[in-house]
C-alpha cells in the first residue's frame, strides 16, 4: 500500500491479511447468536442486542 502525503512525499508498506486460526468456530458462533437474536425479535420478546462482529482476520505489516 502506498500513501501519498500533501507535501508530495510517499510511503509504501506491505501487509499480510489472514484469517484467525479458529475462523470457522468464531464465524459459526456469531451466526448462531444472530439467529437467536432474530428469533427472539420475531417471537415478540423484548428486542435484545445483536452480537458484536467477531474478529475474523489479522493484519500484520511485513517488514
Amino acid at each position: 500500500m502506498t500513501a501519498k502525503y500533501e507535501g508530495g512525499s510517499c510511503e509504501t508498506k506491505t501487509y499480510k491479511v489472514a484469517p484467525v486460526g479458529d475462523f470457522e468456530e468464531r464465524y459459526l458462533a456469531f451466526q448462531d447468536e444472530c439467529d437467536e437474536a432474530r428469533l427472539k425479535e420475531m417471537s415478540g420478546e423484548a428486542p435484545g442486542s445483536y452480537p458484536d462482529d467477531p474478529e475474523l482476520y489479522t493484519i500484520a505489516e511485513i517488514v
